[in-house]
């Protein structure tokens, strides 16, 4: 819907309501009634909205308001539930749904505030979850304790007001006797008992909560509302009260879960331990409530140290699971062990096997950051001193100790460390960790002044074939130990440096640190960094590295053209003569794809630098597409560009007054539903549509304008009922002004049919114009579309001061088609006229007014 439309249709609901609300009358209510029922059966959810909006804020009553008010948070109520948690428009209702909450009383909109409430309290389970096991953010832990301190306050007043309200509902039904009362009064006892034992639940689960996030005991408060959904009224609930509970039923046996969690916050471990057993015991209560029980079992058991039971709980998991426990279930444990500290746990052996357990679970999962973390955390891992993992954690904290300012020294024993890590007999199974092992062993070595040492360490990961990223950082690495080599003075280094400065630049061409060389070196030995551009742009040309050099230096001229905003014409020239030199200078065909990558590289920054100057710079764009798109077609693997070039190559032709040749280009493109092909689509269609604007070829234009924006309309246009932007409107009335155009010229109904449907289109969402809106009223004129006529003069009229002829033209033309129509409504509106516009109109416009009231006077339709 347009939002032209949309402002119309919210000023007849406003005026609407206003008359409603005047009248003060059943009538008046019932109406509104209706016009809420019509706009939620026809799903129009943001109308509804506004109009229960405009009732409240109209209401003559404090019964009125009260009234909407409730409906209005029935609709936010049912929304809310009905969107997908993570949607946008969930988050918006849930903020507007406030506003609405806190504009009423506390004892309003009970069962709106009730899901305000649960949606506010979920999100901080996560942050609970997460300071169980060490991962919260202590600011976020602070302001999680406020909002739990404030959630469960608002849940004790829904609670007390719904324990009022349900005693009193309760009395009321024993004096009773009409069925159609006692069904409503059940109806309504049965919310107040579901809100009642929502709260109740929901305040036991942040009182739970609150006890863990600041390290305190769970009140008697959380347990006894806990108790109201066991059967335990008012008490703080006891086993014998669980054997009793109807606990298959899911939010029951959650709150003997949170129950048991809140004894074991209170040092009863026992108690925890049988009220968790007995949920686990019983074959009714939902696998996903059972397995966490179960969970909560391990935490419990962990935090009470029974090992042997948590190392039988570990089995049950991995064999109901066929598989590991989750990464919280095994960091929990992990920590709950290494908590213990090193005297404790040799009084009990079994406490690190339990941890090797939860480790190896963690590496199983490939958490590796996990392992790495509680190493840091606690200093050494149980189990794991010989293994690759715990090796490696300790030399990673050994290099951290060694890079602070203060201290000195320590690189040498933290190559020692990465060392021994690297002879760890499973280093096979971390192939990723063993590659960065690699590379910190041969920075450690470096920063200890071992550069030789360093060489071969660099020299023997780049056997093993490791990825690229590590590769590329242990040429670095290799580089920085011959610097200092050849520093020292062996000859030998130079020749070395030399080769793998050369080997860099040309395998990371458009790395920082390829620069970086460069400036330092140039290509061959050592270059003051005010000479490095000018050392590449002097090395001979038949020197190997010279292309690769001058192709760094393009990308170079291409940072500072685009640092300085596109301003720099004099990188801009000298990257073209680079690129014409390279082009002369190099081999018709790639030597292999890194190559031909490189070179197809080169040819897009060159387009870049040509993009706003087509007409001076037509031949060197020409040679570039060209040259691009051989260069593709020659090597496949490149062809995700090729549609790339040949956008380049339609704005050029563009901005050449090709249309005819840019818009078959179009059809070259290998996705036609693809980005490039759409914004190739929307050049022409924009190019095409001022040409046709300034009068050029208007045949052809329209055309053009017809098929390539039925292509945009197809590809762009959202689905009903979401409302058109400004810019799908301006294309679909481009399309719409064409098509009407060429209908006419050619006498081609399915051209003029095209065109009203498109501005039927507009009408319902889109932005319309007051173009668009004559031409659809007089196109509706032709349809015998009354409807749609009517609809385009009645938005003239709304967008037109009541002083203007154009005011008085879409009064009168609304006037004409209401007499044929629907002659009450045409009476009441043109009574309406002559009481709020008793003066003249401008001319021509009175005497056909009088024309048409004369009319309906003769025709005797004065109701």
């Amino acid at each position: 819907m347009c939002h032209k439309m949309k402002s119309s249709l919210l000023h007849l609901l406003i005026l609407l309501s206003v008359a409603y609300v005047a009248t003060g009358s059943a009538w008046a209510q019932s109406q509104e009634k209706r016009v809420a029922e019509y706009l939620q059966a026809h799903q129009m959810h943001e109308l509804l909205e506004v109009h229960l909006r405009v009732q409240i804020d109209q209401a003559r009553t404090d019964e009125q308001r009260d009234g909407a008010r409730d409906e209005l948070g029935s609709f936010y109520l049912e929304q809310i539930r009905a969107e997908p948690v993570d949607s946008v428009r969930r988050q918006r209702l849930l903020a507007r749904a406030w506003d609405l909450a806190s504009s009423a009383g506390d004892d309003q909109l009970i069962g709106l505030r009730v899901e305000l409430l649960i949606n506010r309290y979920l999100p901080i389970e996560r942050t609970v979850e997460l300071h169980l096991i060490l991962l919260d953010d202590p600011s976020e832990r602070v302001r999680s304790i406020s909002q739990l301190i404030d959630i469960q306050r608002r849940f004790v007043r829904v609670e007390t007001l719904m324990r009022a309200d349900a005693r009193a509902i309760e009395r009321r039904l024993k004096t009773f006797r009409r069925d159609d009362e006692t069904e409503q009064l059940s109806a309504d006892l049965d919310q107040a008992r579901r809100n009642l034992s929502l709260s109740r639940y929901y305040i036991g689960w942040c009182g739970y909560s609150l006890s863990v996030l600041d390290d305190r005991d769970a009140s008697n408060e959380a347990m006894e509302a806990f108790g109201w959904l066991l059967g335990a009224k008012g008490e703080v609930p006891t086993l014998e009260h669980l054997k009793h509970a109807v606990i298959e039923f899911d939010h029951v046996a959650r709150a003997a879960i949170g129950v048991a969690l809140c004894k074991a916050r209170n040092g009863d471990m026992i108690t925890a331990r049988q009220w968790l057993r007995h949920v686990l015991d019983l074959d009714t209560v939902n696998p996903e409530t059972v397995e966490n029980a179960r969970t909560r079992l391990l935490q419990i058991e962990s935090a009470d140290a029974r090992w042997a039971s948590v190392a039988e709980l570990i089995d049950e998991i991995h064999d109901r699971r066929n598989g590991p426990m989750r990464v919280d279930e095994s960091r929990y444990v992990a920590i709950s062990v290494l908590t213990r500290g090193h005297e404790s746990r040799r009084s009990d052996p079994q406490a690190d096997q339990v941890a090797q357990l939860a480790l190896e679970d963690l590496i199983k999962l490939g958490e590796i950051g996990h392992i790495l973390d509680l190493h840091a955390r606690f200093g050494s891992l149980p189990l794991m001193g010989d293994r690759f993992l715990s090796q490696y954690a300790s030399a990673l904290m050994a290099l951290d100790e060694a890079e602070r300012p203060e201290v000195g020294g320590l690189f040498a024993t933290a190559a020692n460390m990465f060392s021994r890590a690297l002879n760890a007999e499973d280093i096979d199974q971390f192939p990723d960790e063993a590659g960065d092992c690699a590379l910190k062993l041969a920075y450690c070595l470096i920063r200890s002044e071992r550069p030789r040492d360093a060489l071969d360490a660099c020299d023997s990961l780049l056997e093993f074939d490791p990825n690229d990223q590590i590769v590329e950082q242990a040429r670095w690495l290799r580089i920085a130990s011959i610097e200092m080599l050849h520093a020292a003075g062996q000859t030998q280094a130079e020749e070395l440096l030399e080769d793998a400065v050369t080997e860099y630049i040309i395998s990371y061409p458009d790395s920082a640190n390829a620069a970086t060389l460069l400036i330092q070196h140039g290509v061959y030995g050592d270059i003051e960094p005010s000479l490095a551009i000018h050392a590449l742009m002097s090395m001979p040309e038949d020197d190997p590295a010279a292309i690769p050099a001058r192709r760094l230096l393009i990308h170079l001229y291409h940072k500072q053209f685009l640092a300085s905003r596109r301003t720099d014409l004099i990188a801009k020239e000298k990257a073209i003569d680079l690129v014409i030199w390279l082009w002369e200078s190099s081999s018709e065909e790639p030597a292999d794809l890194s190559e031909a990558r490189n070179r197809l590289s080169i040819i897009r920054m060159i387009l870049d630098f040509t993009r706003s100057s087509a007409g001076e710079d037509n031949e060197i764009i020409a040679r570039a597409v060209l040259r691009g798109i051989l260069l593709i077609d020659t090597n496949p693997p490149l062809m995700q560009h090729r549609d790339e070039l040949l956008l380049r190559r339609i704005e050029f032709l563009i901005s050449q007054n090709e249309l005819a040749r840019a818009e078959k280009q179009i059809l070259q493109m290998s996705d036609p539903d693809a980005s490039f092909a759409i914004a190739a689509t929307r050049m022409v269609f924009a190019a095409a549509l001022n040409a046709w604007d300034a009068g050029a070829d208007p045949s052809v234009n329209a055309d053009r304008i017809i098929s390539l924006g039925a292509v945009l309309i197809e590809a762009t246009l959202p689905t009903a009922p979401e409302v058109l932007s400004g810019q799908e409107s301006a294309i679909v009335s481009a399309v719409a002004r064409a098509a009407e155009f060429r209908g006419s010229e050619v006498k081609d109904p399915a051209s003029i049919a095209l065109s009203f449907r498109l501005c039927k289109l507009l009408l319902a969402r889109g932005r319309i114009t007051d173009e668009i809106l004559h031409l659809t009223a007089r196109l509706a004129a032709q349809q015998q579309d009354q409807e749609s006529e009517l609809a385009a003069w009645l938005e003239l009229l709304s967008r037109a001061l009541p002083s203007e002829p154009a005011w008085f033209e879409a009064r009168y033309e609304s006037f004409r088609i209401l007499l044929g129509t629907d002659p009450e409504r045409a009476r009441k509106a043109i009574d309406q006229y002559r009481v709020l516009h008793p003066n003249p109109a401008p001319e021509p416009w009175t005497a056909k007014l009088q024309l048409l009231v004369d009319g309906r006077q003769a025709g005797g339709t004065d109701g």
